[in-house]
């Protein structure tokens, strides 16, 4: 089993494989991928127009013996012989040529009927849009709701869309077949629907489809039911800041205090954004917190899809004193392309191992030891409150899952989509003909508490959001309602 240790201590070589993982872990997918795009070539490289069959056919052989390769379990959640029996079918469509878009549509598909969230074919475009991101160039902000048959407006940041009205229509498409279309190609874990997911993903399906040239045409459906056309321009980030106002911005961590209430509100997007600027924002927000004596703490991870765990632990340091673990246990399928891509778990694996090299196909189970918090004067004391919800996934619903194990935090909204026990931490790779992005799982997680029931992490109070006029939030204003009165409670006993 492996040792604890804390962060200078990182030494032998029980305690360096657990810091490596830690670095490793339940990276979600796309934050990989823009990652990977800040540092490759300035230019993908240029698929044919169009593909002939013998060439679709070996694309289709490596992406499923590729991700048979990496993965822990390929077909834990289907039938083997159902799921090749699809594929077969798949397979003898493709007799003509096609570009690369048209066979995404049905290889894409294919690959989500393995139900493993973290193993998928990426759209065509997917690298350029994240370069376009990081750059500054415009983009489409809008955020919709997809469980519905027809999605419903949650957000727009150019505040020309009525919040809480029915999209109906993208440039003449109707907007519930485009959401099949792009829900079919999403698969998920456990019992929850691809649709659940599908806003996270959104903005790259919108921009492999319509690009951002002109501005989107939409037919919407008021909630009294009159139907409209808008048009939906494409804003860069500083425009979407400015459109927001102060301390709106896009920002992977930010935080508020409400004076009234005496609660600090952290809204946690990313686990990412900077390490040194993660660590130097939580010195900062807890001082605020322990100076203004604060009662009460909420983490806002709705819209959280994961990135590197070592956030969460630098977060459970400010929450937690006690020895924990961020995970039961986890496997690590060995294969060439997880020596590639990550040589030093290689290395720690090894020295796990006392010295023996993992070999190519071995699936090798990690005990994983007991992470002691450094000693912290900061450490909060109050009530803790963790918002969760259908996008909080990867490594945040793992937050969420220690938050409400050993923090003993109150969790409200939805189930995570992500569950309990799930196969993550992407290998990235490209089919050698039509130049798609695909990835595949490469590790087994259980998360503390030790379920592998397919369930996420499930709420404490369950609380639905509702979309109703622009900067309300019902989800939000239930959990303040909670804390307002546990602190008249504790009042009360208080005076008594």
């Amino acid at each position: 089993m492996l040792e604890s240790f804390s962060r200078s201590e990182v030494v032998n070589p029980g305690k360096l494989f657990w810091a490596m993982v830690l670095i490793l872990a339940l990276a979600l997918v796309f934050p990989a991928v823009a990652l990977a795009a800040s540092s490759s070539p300035s230019v993908e490289p240029d698929a044919p127009a169009m593909i002939e069959p013998a060439k679709l056919q070996e694309d289709l052989d490596f992406l499923f013996a590729t991700i048979e390769q990496t993965h822990p379990n390929m077909y834990a959640y289907v039938d083997r012989t159902e799921f090749e029996g699809r594929t077969g079918a798949l397979r003898a469509s493709l007799n003509r040529s096609m570009t690369a878009g048209d066979f995404y549509r049905l290889v894409a598909p294919a690959v989500a009927g393995l139900k493993s969230g973290h193993t998928k074919v990426l759209p065509p475009g997917t690298i350029e849009y994240f370069k376009a991101l990081a750059i500054g160039e415009k983009l489409f902000t809008l955020k919709l709701d997809c469980t519905g048959r027809y999605p419903t407006i949650t957000q727009d940041d150019s505040s020309s869309l009525p919040i809480g009205a029915t999209l109906l229509s993208i440039n003449g498409t109707d907007a519930a077949n485009l959401i099949d279309k792009y829900a079919s190609s999403i698969g998920v874990e456990g019992k929850a629907s691809c649709r659940s997911i599908l806003s996270s993903y959104l903005l790259i399906f919108l921009w492999a489809d319509f690009g951002v040239h002109e501005p989107l045409s939409l037919e919407i459906r008021t909630k009294d039911g009159k139907v409209g056309q808008y048009s939906l321009e494409p804003l860069t980030k500083s425009e979407i800041e400015t459109l927001r106002g102060s301390g709106k911005s896009l920002q992977d961590f930010s935080f508020r205090y409400i004076e009234e209430l005496d609660v600090g509100v952290i809204d946690w997007r990313s686990f990412g954004g900077g390490r040194e600027e993660f660590v130097a924002f939580l010195q900062k927000t807890f001082t605020a917190l322990k100076q203004r004596e604060a009662r009460a703490l909420v983490i806002d991870l709705r819209n959280n899809g994961g990135g590197s765990s070592l956030y969460g632990r630098d977060m459970m340091g400010y929450l937690y004193d006690q020895p924990y673990r961020e995970f039961e246990r986890m496997s690590v399928r060995i294969s060439p392309l997880l020596r590639q891509q990550q040589s030093s778990l290689i290395s720690a694996l090894k020295a796990y191992l006392n010295g023996r090299e993992p070999k190519d196909g071995e699936l090798v189970d990690v005990s994983t030891g007991l992470l002691t918090p450094p000693k912290n004067p900061l450490r909060f004391k109050g009530e803790v409150y963790v918002l969760i919800g259908s996008r909080t996934a990867s490594s945040a619903m793992n937050f969420a899952s220690m938050a409400k194990h050993y923090v003993a935090a109150t969790l409200v909204g939805v189930e995570t989509v992500d569950t309990m026990s799930l196969y993550g931490d992407s290998i990235h790779f490209q089919l050698p003909h039509s130049g798609l992005t695909a990835s595949s799982a490469c590790k087994y997680f259980v998360n503390p508490g030790g379920r592998e029931d397919l369930r996420g992490v499930i709420p404490d109070h369950e609380v639905s959001q509702t979309y109703e006029e622009v900067g309300t939030d019902n989800v939000m204003d239930y959990i303040l309602g909670l804390v307002e009165s546990d602190h008249v409670r504790e009042d009360i006993q208080i005076e008594q």
